[in-house]
C-alpha cells in the first residue's frame, strides 16, 4: 500500500509542476482604485469601471473606498452598490499626527485589502480614480514579473538621487541601469499606476505607508522632493506619498520598467496614443470654448436621474451628465494634433457614456434621458470611427520626433535627459521596437549594422593584441578594490614605483628589430618584474627602436584602420599610427597583468582567499565593469545584503565560465531528490498517521471513548 501512495504523490507533484510554466504564461490580474467617501469619487469611479471593461482589461476591478464611521453612515444606498466595493480605513486626518493629507489612504487601502481578502490573482493593477483606461495593461506587455513592476514616468523626483534618498533609505545599493531614472538613484522616479506582483505588493504596502509618514514630516524634503508647489521651509510636499512607494519598493528590492508615453494629460502633445488619460489637470479643447476641470465638480452627483438641466458649460453641470464636448469630426486639425484634439474629448465622452450606461438601467424613460444620452452615444460612436480612420494613417509610434536625436544619443543625452528624450527620441534611445517593414525598422537595421560591422573591425584589431582573460581581469578588479582605502593606496603606490623602475627594461623590449612577437611578450612579462630577458643564443640585440611595432604591425596588415588609410603606410608600419596602437595597447594590457600580480603577492592573499573578500560595493563594482556576469562565477555569503537583484554577493569565488551550468545541473538534481523524498515521507508516514488520527477522532464523535477523553482533561471540540 505505500508504494501506491508514493506513487500517486509523485504524479501528483509532477502535474503541478508541469503546470508552472503555463500559470506564470497566462498570469492574472486583479485591478483596484482607492478613492475616500463622497459623491466627487462616484463619478470617477463610474467612468473608470467603465472604460476598464472597454479597454478589454483582463481580470476583475474593486473599488476601495477610505471611509469614517460618519461619512460612510451618509453614502446613499446606491452608492454603496454601484460597484464592487471593499470598504477601509480612512487616514484623510492621519489618526496618530493628526495630519490631513489624503494620499495616505492609498498605501492604507492597500493594506487593508490585502490582509482581508483572498486575492487569487497573480499581479495587481493600482491605478487612480480619475483615469480612464484605453489599452489593457497585462505583466506579459509590459515585462513585470516577481520584483520588477511597472508603473509611469515622473522625472521631476529629484530626490531619489540625492541627500533626501541618502537619508531615508542609505543602504540601498545606487542602480546602474536607466530603467526608472538615472543610474546612481536609490529608488525608482514612478507613479500614477502600478503593476505589481501581488507578493511584492504584500512587502511594499506597509513601507510605502512608512516611508510616506517620514518624508512627509522630514524638515527638509520642501527643498529636496522637487515639487514645485513646495517652496518654504517647513511645507510638506504633496508628492511625499509618491518617495513613500518608490523608498518603499526599493527597500522591498522592487524596481520598475516604465514606458514613458503609456499616460498622457488629455491636451497635451501626444507621442502615441497612450494607455491611460490622466484628467487630474484643466485642460481646453483647442480651437474652441470647451474645458474641463474635475475640481468643477466635488459636489457632481452622476446618480440622480432626469431632469438634469446640463447647460452649455462644465461649470454649470451638477448632476446627471457633463457638458458635451464638440463632435469629432469638427476638428481641422490633422495627423499629430488631430490625435491631440481626440484625446482632449476622449475623458468626457467616456465619462458621459459610463453615466448614461447606468441611467439606461435604473431610471424611467423620459424625453431627456432619450435625447441627451443619445446624444452622448452618437456623439463616442463619431469619436470612435474618426479616431479608428486617424489610427491607420499615424506614424510608428517607435520613431524619432526630432532629426537630431542620432546625435544627441550618441551625446549621452538618452542618460542625461532621459524624460526629454525617452519620449522624443524613443527609436535612437532604443526604447521601442519599430513595426516590421517601416522606414523606422529598416533605419534601425542599418544603424546596427554599422554598429556591427565597426565593433567587428574593433574587435579584430584588439584580438591580435595579448588580451587577458575574464579571470585576469576579475582578478586585477577585484585587487583594486579589496582590502579598504590605507591597504589600496599602498598597493597602488608600490605598483606605480615598480613601474617607473621598469621602465628602461620595457623600452628595451621593443628595440630588437629581429625579435618575434613571442620574444617582446615575454621580455615584457619580465620587464614587469624588474627582470632583465636574455633573448636565445642567435637573437640579435639592437636597441635602436622599432622592430618590435613593426612584427606588431605586420600580423594586423589590412585590419588596423577601418577607413583604409593604413594601407599606404604597409611599407613602414613600424611608424604608422595602428602599429603604435597596437604596440601601445599590448604594452598597457601586459603591464595591468603584472601590476596586478604584484599587488597581490604584496597582499599575500588571491582573489579567493580568506578574509572578508571584496564585499558587496566591490562586487556591484565587478558588475558595473561588465567583468562579472549575474549569477556566474559568485559565492554569496553568510550575510545579508541587498543590491543588484542576482548580484548580491559576499566574496567572489573560483568559478568559471563553463561551471555554472554544472552547479545548476546539481542544484537541479538536489532540488529532485528532495522533492521525492519529501513526497515518500508525505505519502508513507504522513498520511497513515492522519488516517489514525481522524478515525480515532471519529470514533470518539460517536461515543466510544468519550468519557475517558473527558476525564484527562481535554477539549471538547
Amino acid at each position: 500500500m505505500q508504494p501506491r501512495h508514493s506513487t500517486k504523490a509523485v504524479i501528483v507533484l509532477l502535474v503541478a509542476m508541469s503546470a508552472l510554466p503555463a500559470a506564470f504564461a497566462g498570469a492574472s490580474v486583479h485591478t483596484v482604485i482607492t478613492t475616500e467617501c463622497s459623491a466627487y469619487f462616484s463619478w470617477q469611479t463610474l467612468g473608470m469601471f467603465y472604460s476598464h471593461r472597454k479597454s478589454g482589461q483582463p481580470g476583475p476591478i474593486t473599488r476601495i473606498m477610505c471611509c469614517t464611521p460618519e461619512e460612510y453612515a451618509k453614502l446613499p444606498a446606491a452608492d454603496l452598490e454601484l460597484v464592487p466595493t471593499h470598504v477601509a480605513p480612512s487616514y484623510t486626518r492621519h489618526p496618530r499626527n493628526g495630519d490631513i493629507y489624503s494620499a495616505y489612504n492609498k498605501p492604507v487601502a492597500i493594506i487593508d485589502w490585502l490582509a482581508k481578502n483572498d486575492v487569487k490573482e497573480d499581479y495587481v493593477l493600482v491605478i487612480d480614480a480619475d483615469m480612464i483606461m484605453r489599452e489593457p495593461f497585462t505583466p506579459e506587455d509590459v515585462g513585470a514579473h516577481p520584483g520588477l513592476a511597472c508603473a509611469a514616468y515622473f522625472g521631476y523626483m529629484k530626490g531619489v538621487k540625492n541627500a533626501l534618498a541618502m537619508k531615508h533609505v542609505p543602504w540601498v545599493l545606487p542602480r546602474n541601469d536607466t530603467l526608472a531614472g538615472p543610474r546612481g538613484r536609490r529608488g525608482d522616479q514612478v507613479g500614477g499606476y502600478t503593476l505589481m506582483h501581488r507578493e511584492d505588493l504584500r512587502r511594499v504596502a506597509p513601507l510605502w505607508l512608512q516611508y510616506t509618514e517620514a518624508v512627509r514630516f522630514d524638515p527638509d524634503a520642501w527643498e529636496l522632493t522637487g515639487d514645485a508647489y513646495s517652496t518654504h521651509k517647513g511645507d510638506r510636499p504633496w508628492i511625499s506619498e509618491m518617495y513613500g512607494y518608490s523608498y518603499g519598493c526599493a527597500a522591498a528590492d522592487v524596481w520598475h520598467t516604465v514606458h514613458h508615453t503609456a499616460m498622457l494629460y488629455p491636451g497635451y502633445e501626444v507621442v502615441e496614443p497612450p494607455k491611460v488619460l490622466h484628467y487630474g489637470l484643466l485642460w481646453s479643447v483647442p480651437g474652441t470654448e470647451y474645458s474641463f476641470d474635475k475640481h468643477w465638480h466635488y459636489s457632481f452627483d452622476p446618480l440622480t436621474c432626469p431632469p438634469w438641466n446640463i447647460g452649455n458649460s462644465n461649470r454649470e453641470s451638477r448632476k446627471g451628465l457633463f457638458a458635451h464636448p464638440p463632435p469629432a469630426s469638427s476638428f481641422q486639425t490633422t495627423g499629430a494634433a488631430l490625435l491631440r484634439d481626440l484625446m482632449s474629448i476622449e475623458v468626457p465622452l467616456t465619462l458621459n457614456a459610463a453615466f448614461c450606461e447606468r441611467h439606461r438601467k435604473v431610471c424611467l424613460p423620459s424625453d431627456e434621458l432619450a435625447r441627451e444620452c443619445g446624444k452622448a452615444e452618437a456623439l463616442m460612436k463619431e469619436f470612435e470611427e474618426v479616431y479608428s480612420a486617424l489610427a491607420s494613417e499615424l506614424p510608428d509610434p517607435c520613431h524619432d520626433a526630432e532629426p537630431r536625436c542620432p546625435k544627441w544619443q550618441k551625446a549621452g543625452e538618452c542618460e542625461a535627459n532621459q524624460g526629454y528624450m525617452f519620449e522624443n527620441c524613443a527609436l535612437s534611445c532604443k526604447r521601442c521596437t519599430p513595426r516590421k517593414g517601416s522606414k523606422e525598422a529598416a533605419a534601425l537595421a542599418a544603424a546596427n549594422a554599422a554598429t556591427t560591422t565597426e565593433g567587428e573591425r574593433v574587435q579584430t584589431v584588439a584580438n591580435k593584441a595579448v588580451q587577458r582573460t575574464k579571470e585576469e581581469q576579475v582578478a586585477d578588479s577585484a585587487a583594486r578594490l579589496r582590502g579598504g582605502g590605507g591597504a589600496g593606496a599602498a598597493a597602488a603606490a608600490a605598483a606605480k614605483d615598480l613601474a617607473a623602475a621598469t621602465q628602461q627594461l620595457r623600452l628595451k623590449c621593443t628595440g630588437h628589430r629581429d625579435w618575434s612577437l613571442d620574444q617582446v611578450k615575454e621580455c615584457l612579462k619580465l620587464a614587469v618584474r624588474g627582470k632583465e630577458y636574455i633573448p636565445p643564443k642567435g637573437a640579435a640585440a639592437s636597441i635602436d627602436g622599432g622592430g618590435a611595432a613593426q612584427a606588431l604591425a605586420a600580423t594586423t596588415k589590412g585590419d588596423s584602420d577601418s577607413d583604409g588609410d593604413s594601407r599606404g603606410e604597409q611599407g613602414s608600419l613600424a611608424t604608422g599610427e595602428a602599429g603604435q596602437r597596437q604596440e601601445q595597447q599590448l604594452h598597457e594590457a601586459l603591464g595591468e597583468q603584472q601590476a596586478a600580480e604584484g599587488e597581490d603577492a604584496a597582499r599575500g592573499s588571491g582573489v579567493g582567499g580568506g578574509g572578508d573578500g571584496i564585499g558587496q560595493a566591490g562586487s556591484d563594482a565587478l558588475l558595473e565593469e561588465g567583468l562579472l556576469e549575474t549569477g556566474a562565477g559568485l559565492a554569496t555569503g553568510s550575510g545579508s545584503g541587498g543590491g543588484k537583484r542576482g548580484g548580491v554577493v559576499k566574496r567572489i569565488g573560483d568559478g568559471t565560465d563553463g561551471g555554472g551550468g554544472a552547479l545548476g545541473a546539481a542544484r537541479l538534481a538536489l532540488l529532485g531528490v528532495l522533492l521525492w523524498a519529501g513526497s515518500l515521507v508525505l505519502a508513507c508516514f504522513v498520511l497513515p498517521w492522519a488516517r489514525r488520527v481522524a478515525r480515532r477522532a471519529a470514533w470518539r464523535s460517536n461515543g466510544g471513548g468519550g468519557g475517558q477523553y473527558k476525564a484527562k482533561g481535554g477539549r471538547d471540540d
